[in-house]
């Protein structure tokens, strides 16, 4: 059973510095939503999200980075330590959690990659705050409870199937790889490997087929596998069929997959928190996946906030080169 974690709210209250309210009321107009999240409203801000587009879910990232833009320790590769590191504000570190929870409840899938799933062998990529989950259901009218978890693996040789979501009742599970990467792991678990696909362009995804073969397979505990593209995965095609089998809101929690979406025009919004500390070294988003000074992505800010001083946190909308020269 997925546990739940008490996130008080005065603990969790955050000083906004800027707000952009002409785009926000842009997105909230897009919405179609009755009212925001009630908890979220008095922390944080009244959150909207508007409607996908036809062709992809609605996309936007989270990540917590050093204020020297770093995301991990060299000694200690695990993401969720650079704000638990930061001992001058552990309300912050909890804050930053929270703001995870809560993009997780307007989420209704959320992708990881394999080797996060390495490294982190107890992460639950599911919202654990009651509040949250509660109006998840009666306000934005998201169901079920856990958003799907959609493991991105290039080959399917990394996908560790001994991780705790593999085996919880409550969470379904995706992975998200090439046809190579498909073919790999049925040869490895034979029977116990559900397929589907490969597609190979946007013409073969057919919505209704698609649905079907989602509520069939994506059962608790089975090793489903979407496959896009030969050799290599399609991530165009990858939110294609995602938004076809009815996902409308996708939080991307892989660092390497916000990149590979940024470079490809496809994220929504970006909500960056930096914990106060310094790390130093290699460890950084789009490490050796550089954009060009020709083409790359812009961001405006939506909102700034602060929390005691320490943690600050961002929401940004990310702009590309067609909206740009618009």
């Amino acid at each position: 059973m997925i546990p739940k974690i008490s996130f008080p709210l005065e603990s969790l209250r955050l000083t906004p510095l800027y707000k952009n309210e002409t785009e926000l009321e842009k997105l909230r107009q897009a919405s179609g939503a009755r009212a925001p999240l009630s908890k979220v409203s008095a922390a944080y801000h009244d959150l909207y999200f508007p409607e996908p587009p036809e062709n992809r879910p609605y996309t936007f990232a989270s990540i917590v980075l050093s204020l020297d833009g770093k995301m991990a320790f060299p000694d200690n590769p695990k993401g969720p330590v650079v704000a638990q590191a930061n001992r001058l504000n552990p309300q912050g570190a909890l804050t930053d959690f929270w703001v995870l929870n809560l993009l997780t409840a307007h989420a209704d899938g959320i992708i990881t990659g394999a080797k996060i799933l390495q490294v982190e062998p107890d992460s639950i990529f599911a919202c654990q705050d009651e509040d949250l989950l509660a109006e998840r259901k009666t306000i934005l009218g998201k169901n079920p409870e856990v958003p799907l978890n959609v493991i991105v693996s290039f080959d399917g040789t990394d996908v560790p199937f001994e991780h705790i979501i593999f085996s919880m009742p409550e969470v379904r599970t995706l992975i998200a790889t090439s046809q190579a990467g498909g073919q790999y792991l049925q040869e490895k678990y034979g029977a116990e490997v559900s397929l589907i696909g490969p597609y190979f362009s946007p013409a073969e995804v057919d919505p209704s087929s698609l649905s079907a073969q989602f509520q069939e397979k994506l059962i608790p505990c089975n090793k489903v596998v979407l496959m896009t593209g030969g050799k290599e995965p399609d991530a165009p095609l990858l939110m294609r069929c995602l938004r076809a089998a009815g996902i409308k809101h996708l939080l991307i929690e892989s660092p390497t997959y916000m990149w590979l979406m940024m470079e490809q025009g496809l994220l929504n919004e970006f909500f960056v928190n930096y914990s106060p500390l310094y790390i130093g070294g290699p460890i950084t988003p789009g490490y050796g996946l550089s954009f060009s000074e020709a083409s790359h992505p812009h961001a405006r800010f939506l909102v700034i906030a602060l929390h005691n001083n320490s943690f600050l946190f961002t929401r940004q909308q990310l702009l590309y080169n067609a909206a740009l020269n618009a």
